[in-house]
């Protein structure tokens, strides 16, 4: 779609109750976020929902073969 005819995005967490965005929302580390889209028209797109997974385990780092005094 031509971004420059779009009105609004919202997003909702229940498919229910949607909410107008900017783009930037906060979720928990696992949520289904559903988006519509509307247009300067008043069309409003149905409804797409993905899933949000945020990876928060910290990585595991090895380091090996270091060498006194080098980095």
């Amino acid at each position: 779609s031509d971004e420059k005819q779009i009105d609004k995005y919202e997003y909702s967490l229940d498919g229910k109750t949607y909410y107008e965005t900017d783009g930037e929302f906060q979720v928990d580390a696992t949520t289904d976020v559903y988006v519509r889209v509307t247009d300067y028209a008043g069309n409003v797109s149905e409804a797409e929902k993905t899933t949000v997974t945020i990876d928060t385990e910290a990585p595991k780092v090895d380091i090996t073969g270091v060498v006194d005094g080098q980095t």
